[in-house]
């Protein structure tokens, strides 16, 4: 979707924060240069809208997007108009029926936000341990290269926050999982966090991190 077209999403004249208490939970902790994880169902379009409505109406606290496509593949997908077009008609989950990896894609270019591909997916291998070390290396190196906001003329600075598009199902804390060792890596980086659902029946979970309580694993 253009990002002339966004606002067709969001009522006129209406502020953003308002309509959707997720974003506006979410826009507060990017402000503070914390970290924001939506887990999505990959097939509903809940999570996608909330960071499309972020990207145009508090994209000034955004410094990264990350998104759940192989790291291999970034080349591929950033490094021309075609490739972000493939993001657009994939028939896998990086488009479903409402939005695209590629809509979210080109929304950030044109605000200035970096994008991130942070998994590392072997075909039939899933969840691995390599694979979830891999996806907290790339969000911790998110976090600790987020640009920086400029304040008052200048005079002071903050840190961006970082925004994680990811599978929900990669931010379940059950008992069962957290023991897995094929979790472990990317829980270390999530247990710090305050999980948030609101009302989409489960199609969007928020867990954030504020700045100041960000522990990264090391």
């Amino acid at each position: 979707m253009p990002v002339s077209q966004l606002g067709n999403t969001i009522e006129k004249n209406t502020e953003f924060d308002s309509l959707n208490p997720i974003a506006s939970k979410a826009a507060s902790i990017l402000q503070t240069g914390g970290i924001v994880y939506l887990g999505e169902n990959h097939s509903k379009p809940e999570a996608r809208h909330v960071v499309l409505g972020l990207i145009e109406q508090r994209s000034k606290f955004i410094g990264t997007i990350g998104l759940e496509i192989n790291t291999e593949d970034t080349e591929k997908y950033l490094g021309s108009d075609k490739g972000v077009k493939l993001l657009k008609v994939d028939p896998k989950f990086y488009r479903n029926s409402h939005y695209s990896f590629g809509d979210i894609v080109e929304a950030a270019r044109a605000h200035h936000i970096n994008v991130g591909f942070y998994d590392k997916q072997e075909p039939g291998r899933g969840n691995t341990i390599d694979r979830q070390n891999h996806i907290a290396d790339q969000i911790q190196g998110y976090y600790q290269n987020r640009p920086s906001r400029s304040t008052w003329c200048g005079l002071s600075s903050t840190k961006k926050g970082v925004l994680i598009l990811i599978g929900s199902d990669h931010l379940n804390r059950s008992q069962d999982m957290y023991k897995s060792k094929n979790w472990e890596a990317l829980q270390a980086l999530v247990s710090s966090g305050t999980s948030v659902r609101h009302g989409y029946s489960d199609t969007c979970t928020m867990v954030y991190t504020e700045a100041k309580q960000v522990k990264l694993n090391n």
